[in-house]
């Protein structure tokens, strides 16, 4: 999908998952340059439904719900950060909640409700 394709076409909830963990795959493979099988690889995200899905698909195997969609605004502030981290030579993607401390100004915080962001997918029934 191309930029200009979003305002001529109404994204649903899918599109917009698959669309940011392209990206943030296709990020994350950009930067990994190591050739050292323990060396760390770091992405930070930022946005809330970013982090949201970031915490999802690359921590959880979580994909977003259009529920979680709505949702996410009320647990994760815009200004939020999440920090992931992979080891080479690993599989997976571990959060770091302590790497970046909190902010707040006034009524504005960049915490997030974590246990959200982090949350188990739900289960299918058979």
């Amino acid at each position: 999908m191309q930029i200009s394709d979003l305002g001529r076409t109404r994204e649903t909830v899918e599109d917009y998952n698959t669309r940011i963990k392209n990206t943030l795959m296709r990020i994350a493979k950009l930067h990994e340059v190591s050739s050292v099988k323990k060396d760390q690889i770091v992405l930070i995200v930022g946005h809330a439904s970013t982090v949201d899905l970031a915490g999802g698909i690359l921590a959880r195997s979580r994909r977003s719900t259009e529920a979680d969609f709505f949702e996410n605004t009320k647990k994760i502030p815009y200004g939020s950060l999440l920090v992931l981290e992979r080891v080479q030579g690993r599989r997976g993607w571990t959060p770091n909640l302590y790497a970046v401390p909190k902010v707040t100004y006034g009524d504005q915080t960049t915490e997030f409700d974590s246990a959200f962001v982090l949350r188990e997918p739900p289960k299918v029934k058979n």
